[in-house]
């Protein structure tokens, strides 16, 4: 890569930008809270299988162990399913919650919303295309959701931190990360 030019959002980059959240976080949140959960799923769907499967042989003394053994799969594949759907489900939610507030207008919501508040994105020079993105949102702004998580004033928020996958180890995040602390 040969230059990144980080500048505020334009409504020509709104699509590109919005792609980019709405990859990232997929990625972030389908991908981590699936990790996290996994080991929990697992040991919650074995627990359950044994369960299943010593309560399926003292009550009902089913013949052959086959059966109890499939009977013990059920809670297995269940926990299995929650653990692929859940996080998915969470995920897209969230974006869909994002895309409905502030992404469904991102200049009029971070660029004319508080002094601080602001969306840049990074974009190289070679292409002209749109490599990452990040916001900041001054909890000044009556949309903010800060005053009511207990925020004081002063405070901002990183917000829509997104580096396309071909950019990354670009050294794109930093310079974004930087253009958050300049004044506006």
């Amino acid at each position: 890569m040969t230059g990144i030019t980080i500048r505020p959002l334009c409504p020509e980059d709104v699509p590109a930008a919005t792609a980019l959240f709405v990859g990232g976080m997929t990625e972030t949140l389908d991908g981590g809270a699936r990790r996290s959960m996994a080991a929990r799923c697992a040991i919650a769907g074995a627990a359950a299988g044994a369960a299943v499967a010593a309560a399926a042989d003292r009550l009902l003394k089913l013949k052959p162990p086959s059966t109890v053994a499939a009977l013990a799969l059920v809670p297995v594949c269940a926990s299995a399913a929650v653990c692929m759907y859940a996080p998915r489900k969470i995920a897209s939610d969230y974006i869909d919650s994002c895309l409905a507030t502030d992404m469904a207008d991102p200049i009029g919501h971070y660029n004319g919303a508080a002094a601080r508040s602001g969306f840049w994105v990074a974009v190289d020079d070679s292409t002209g295309e749109v490599i990452g993105t990040v916001a900041v949102e001054d909890i000044s702004n009556p949309n903010s959701h800060g005053k009511k998580d207990g925020w004081e004033d002063g405070d901002a928020e990183l917000r829509r931190m997104s580096v396309s996958p071909a950019a990354r180890g670009c050294v794109v995040s930093r310079p974004l990360f930087q253009r958050c602390h300049q004044p506006p």
